[in-house]
C-alpha cells in the first residue's frame, strides 16, 4: 500500500467478500507496477493510500449471481482501469473513454 511519497508497507486488509451481485473476488498470481504506481510512489500527481501493482492476472474464486462470462476458476487478466460497458463510449469500443472509468484499488 502507497502511503505517502516514498513510504510503501505492507499491510492486512480484510478477506474480501461479496457484497452486490455483479461483484468477483480473484485472488490474484501476479501483478505489474504500472505507470501511474511509479508517479504516485514518486509524489507526481494523485496517489497517496492506495494499492500499487493494478494490473493483475488471477483465479476467479467466487462470483455473484449476476456474474457473465467468467466462472469460479477461470484464468482473468485485470488492466488498470475498468469500465461499466454501458455508457456510449463503452458501447462504441472506446472503453478508454468510459464516464465511469476508475481504478482497481481505489476507493468507488
Amino acid at each position: 500500500m502507497l502511503h505517502a511519497p516514498f513510504d510503501v508497507r505492507v499491510d492486512e486488509v480484510p478477506e474480501p467478500r461479496i457484497t452486490r451481485g455483479d461483484e468477483a473476488i480473484v485472488r490474484i498470481t501476479h501483478s505489474a507496477i504500472g505507470g501511474d504506481d511509479l508517479a504516485a510512489y514518486r509524489g507526481v500527481g494523485p496517489g497517496a493510500q492506495r494499492r500499487l501493482g493494478r494490473e493483475c492476472i488471477g483465479i476467479v474464486e467466487a462470483t455473484g449471481p449476476e456474474v457473465r462470462g467468467v466462472a469460479v476458476g477461470d484464468l482473468v487478466v485485470m488492466p488498470p482501469l475498468f469500465s461499466d460497458s454501458t455508457c456510449q463510449e463503452c458501447l462504441a469500443g472506446q472503453s478508454s473513454g468510459c464516464r465511469s472509468a476508475t481504478h482497481w484499488g481505489t476507493s468507488g
